[in-house]
């Protein structure tokens, strides 16, 4: 499909309120990180003009941006902040700002194609405590080893083979809370774009191979880190179609 394929991407955030006892600051680490990944070539080179970035919605805001979405062949769509799951709708309610609460199903009704990120609690909790690690780049030397375009093309070329499908990743279980790290974002973010960018750092640069690294793979290796340093207190899952391909999270061409 090549560069007539039309993406969309998303970020939403909301870190909640400065000197709340609440207030997530690596909830704006996590939308540059998102930002940032999807920019570089080994996150398929989107350009800056491909990506919403919504601080703090309105509901209106929310949904005028999933009609762009359901006008591309693929989106992405991220959700940082503040959430619970309600018995009630028996699905995840996102806030996207004080007095406004999102049903986070809105937001599987948009591309053919798409990929939905929630990096929320699950109910009302505190957070538990997670190991450390250095903040993420992508602007390291494998974005400047790899060539952004064939990137960009490799990426289009992926999520044309793959069927008309949705995935949704949630960064944990139902009852569970989602930890946040003012410094380097949530625990969930921060290992599935940690875990692409050592991916990509670990190919090695070839003119006659592409690679892909799937959502499902990189959420995989998230799940089982996130899982082992919060002691199993934070179990990340996916919904995802029965059989492969999956869409790619990063790619890697020369």
């Amino acid at each position: 499909m090549g560069d007539s394929m039309k993406r969309f991407g998303l970020i939403i955030a909301n870190p909640g309120e400065v000197g709340e006892p609440n207030y997530c600051e690596g909830v704006n680490k996590d939308a540059r990180n998102y930002l940032e990944f999807l920019c570089s070539p080994a996150g398929g080179a989107w350009e800056k003009s491909d990506i919403q970035l919504l601080e703090k919605p309105n509901s209106l805001d929310v949904r005028v941006a999933m009609i762009q979405a359901k006008q591309a062949d693929y989106a992405f769509i991220v959700f940082a902040g503040h959430g619970y799951y309600s018995a009630v709708t028996r699905s995840t309610m996102l806030r996207l700002r004080p007095g406004v609460e999102f049903d986070s199903a809105n937001l599987r009704q948009g591309a053919p194609k798409q990929t939905v990120v929630l990096d929320c609690c699950r109910k009302i909790e505190s957070p538990q405590q997670i190991v450390k690690r250095a903040a993420l780049s992508f602007t390291e030397s494998v974005s400047k080893r790899m060539n952004a375009q064939n990137c960009r093309k490799h990426f289009d070329r992926e999520i044309g083979n793959c069927s008309s499908a949705l995935v949704v990743i949630h960064s944990c279980a139902i009852n569970q809370t989602a930890g946040d790290d003012s410094e380097r974002g949530g625990y969930y973010s921060f290992n599935l774009l940690e875990g692409a960018n050592d991916w990509a750092l670990g190919l090695s640069a070839s003119s006659s191979y592409n690679f892909s690294w799937s959502v499902a793979e990189a959420h995989d290796k998230a799940a089982t880190n996130v899982s082992r340093l919060s002691g199993g207190r934070q179990t990340p899952e996916i919904e995802k179609p029965r059989s492969a391909p999956y869409f790619p999270l990063a790619v890697g061409a020369w």
